[in-house]
């Protein structure tokens, strides 16, 4: 009905530009009620009500007042809602409709049965034909006009407004004046008496003519109406009409939406009842089975009707009792003796439906919700990382915080790059939860990342993401002694570097280079090759008295030892904590064995220096001859990365990671290297630095960890000569990508 009452809105010619327009009999309808007004009353925002509407509203609102049409808050007078101004006009004119609508049972103002043949326009009364003979008689009612019955009965609502202007509800007579303080029109008796008891206010002036004041509105009416005019072209406008129609297809899309949701719904509840149902009967017929309720039913049927004939025969004569009683006996004494008379072992003959009250809960609570299109971006939220390096993905999301459905134009993602270059993407990947969008940044800065709903931002845009240049970031040195030798470094959980340098101490440093302490192991381990566990403890080959796998808290306790003497040379370590399983090598071998029990799982004969462990459960390990890839029993050996001095090639290879991307970091001789997963060249992550041509100056320790002495100065030389290549490697960052890599004694951090 509203949709129709609009198109005929904005698409109607609407003739009333050089004409007055006609009342719509709406007006005289109270909004609350929906019925004829009474008693009207008018609000500070000028729309009018019943009275007692208005009462049960206030009541029903926690005595609030506000305008049921357009919300706007109202005062209540201190003498109650009595004290509302009257809607005067409206009063008068639903007086003198309800008067012409019942013009068939009026009387003549005589009073006699005589029926009323016209109306008198000035005195508002009705008369029958002889009063309406001698009111033309009376002098002063000589020019009084007379109109038939008929005419009253056939006008209009316009009609009547024209010709009964409203009268003054107190003393019924024509308004004259109008009351700018009480914003009302009044009668000459209204201007010189205090009328204060319906207005609540003792001053009423200043009083102006009723003339006068309907001019100016007349004037601003006319100004007023060339501007609806202009807003009503405007509302014809394609685009209104446009919009209208894509809303009435929203909405039909959405009621089809909801019935298809609540059918499948129903569906799905009537197949489970059915499957609840065929589980009852399930039960019910192996339970009859079981218990041979069928078969003894049957028995004592027969048992009876064995039993009956048998009385039977023993009231009939010798003779035919003889011929027949025998099978007879024979019969019902078989049955006797088969007759299922043992209880079942399992008695038990519930059959119980149990209810989901969880689900019961759910379904009291909403089965959706329905929101505005505009709303999406409000059922968004932009979610990006703090901080990435240049040319590593961005992944953006877009978390819905609420169910929403957008086209994939709806959602636009703006980014600035720190370079000032502006990107547009749109959505990438629905993931159910999130949307998914990408890019790279290739320059190192502040980036903006702004998304929007149909111009519109979501939640918590644009936010900005720091993109930290590759390479060389940071160098940690260790200052230790000529006997120093460092052999591996991980990260622990509060960031700090955990260096191993084969002694029973796990030195640690924090990545901006200041010394934190060390945890002290047992005099008689030598900690090797490092692996950091997700609960804290560190796993690391130790390859002092017993050589074994060890693990140990960062209190320095040692909790768990497997494969003690079992393998000579350990080196490199990797865990795989969802199956217990812990890998090493030795230069000659891998072996496996299970982490809890300690039982060798598989010892393979491949060569191997460092070992790491893919996301697929595979096994990369390196030795002189480059990078091998093996199935997780160690077995089915191939080279994907071969040896050499060359990039894309590694030269005696000693440490392997790979990232959560599975994109594989290989340290060898004087380089550092990125590989995809299945051995393609990606870039040097070193930039070719020579890692040897600049080291620093040292002074030589007395101790290690300990102050400096009035020793010798260490030189450069000598330093190259104690550390030719690189030996442990460690991821330590995701976002940003971060490795750090132990270099003779310093560890170098590198963003990728």
């Amino acid at each position: 009905m509203a949709s129709e009452q609009l198109d005929t809105l904005l698409v109607d010619d609407i003739e009333h530009t050089s004409s007055r327009p006609i009342i719509d009999e709406n007006v005289l309808e109270c909004a609350i009620c929906e019925g004829r007004l009474n008693n009207p009353k008018y609000l500070s925002c000028y729309h009018t009500f019943c009275l007692k509407c208005l009462e049960d509203w206030v009541n029903r609102n926690s005595e609030l007042l506000s305008c049921p049409t357009c919300s706007k808050s109202c005062s209540i007078p201190e003498e109650g809602l009595q004290g509302l101004p009257p809607n005067t006009s409206l009063a008068n004119l639903l007086e003198t409709i309800e008067q012409f609508t019942n013009a068939d049972q009026m009387k003549c103002v005589c009073g006699k049965e005589g029926k009323s043949e016209n109306y008198c326009q000035d005195c508002r009364q009705f008369l029958c034909l002889n009063c309406s003979g001698h009111h033309k008689n009376i002098r002063s009612c000589k020019n009084h006009k007379l109109q038939p019955l008929e005419d009253v009965r056939s006008m209009s609502v316009k009609d009547i407004i024209a010709t009964y202007p409203p009268l003054c509800s107190i003393h019924n007579e024509p308004l004259s004046s109008f009351c700018k303080i009480c914003n009302i029109p009044i009668c000459f008796h209204c201007s010189i008496t205090n009328h204060k008891e319906w207005e609540g206010i003792e001053k009423h002036t200043p009083l102006v003519n009723l003339s006068d004041e309907f001019k100016a509105l007349k004037e601003a009416s006319t100004e007023l109406e060339k501007l609806a005019n202009q807003c009503i072209e405007k509302m014809k406008d394609k685009v209104v009409l446009d919009l209208h129609k894509k809303l009435e297809e929203n909405k039909a899309k959405s009621l089809k939406d909801i019935d298809n949701h609540v059918e499948e719904l129903t569906v799905r509840i009537k197949e489970s009842g059915e499957t609840f149902k065929r589980e009852v009967e399930k039960i019910y017929n192996k339970k009859m089975k079981d218990f041979q309720i069928v078969e003894q039913a049957a028995a004592l049927s027969d048992i009876n009707t064995y039993m009956c004939l048998l009385h039977h025969l023993q009231e009939s004569d010798g003779a035919a009792a003889i011929s027949t009683g025998q099978s007879i006996i024979r019969a019902l004494g078989n049955t006797i003796k088969e007759a299922p008379t043992t209880m079942p072992e399992d008695n038990n003959v519930e059959i119980t439906f149990v209810k989901n009250k969880k689900q019961i809960v759910s379904l009291q609570e909403d089965i959706g919700m329905v929101i505005q299109t505009s709303e999406a971006a409000v059922s968004l939220e932009l979610d990006v990382l703090k901080c990435v390096t240049t040319d590593q993905v961005i992944e953006v999301k877009i978390v819905k915080t609420a169910e929403c459905h957008l086209n994939e134009n709806d959602l636009e993602v703006t980014w600035t790059q720190p370079s000032g270059e502006i990107n547009t993407d749109q959505i990438e990947e629905d993931k159910g939860d999130y949307y998914i969008v990408r890019r790279k940044c290739k320059t190192a800065g502040v980036c903006q990342i702004d998304a929007r709903v149909n111009g519109k931002p979501i939640k918590k845009s644009p936010m900005t993401i720091q993109v930290e240049k590759s390479g060389l970031i940071q160098t940690v040195r260790m200052p230790g002694n000529s006997d120093s030798t460092f052999i591996d470094v991980v990260k622990d959980k509060h960031e700090s570097l955990l260096v191993s340098c084969q002694s029973n101490a796990i030195h640690k440093y924090k990545q901006s280079g200041g010394y934190v302490g060390k945890i002290v192991l047992p005099s008689d381990v030598k900690v090797n090759r490092l692996f950091k566990m997700k609960n804290g403890n560190i796993a690391f080959t130790d390859c002092g008295k017993t050589e074994s796998i060890k693990i140990c808290t960062m209190g320095g306790e040692i909790v768990k030892s497997v494969g003690e003497n079992k393998v000579n040379g350990l080196c490199g370590i990797h865990v795989d904590e969802e199956t217990h399983i812990v890998y090493v090598c030795n230069g000659k071998c891998i072996i496996m064995f299970n982490i809890e029990s300690g039982e060798t799982i598989s010892k393979q004969n491949v060569k191997g220096y460092d070992l790491v462990l893919t996301r697929q459960k595979n096994i990369l390990i390196l030795n002189n001859d480059g990078i091998h890839l093996l199935n997780d029993k160690g077995q089915s050996s191939k080279v994907i990365i071969g040896s050499g001095s060359g990039d894309s090639r590694v030269k005696n290879p000693n440490g392997v990671e790979v990232d959560d991307n599975d994109n594989i970091i290989v340290a060898s001789k004087n380089k550092l290297q990125l590989f995809s997963k299945s051995g393609e060249f990606i870039k040097r992550i070193d930039n070719n630095l020579e890692f040897f041509e600049k080291q620093p100056v040292y002074l030589k320790m007395s101790s290690f960890g300990g102050g400096l002495s009035l020793g010798t100065v260490v030189s450069p030389a000598v330093v190259v000569s104690q550390c030719s290549q690189p030996r442990g490697l460690s991821i330590i960052s995701t976002y940003p990508r971060r490795v750090a890599l132990l270099n003779g004694n310093t560890v170098q951090i590198f963003n990728y």
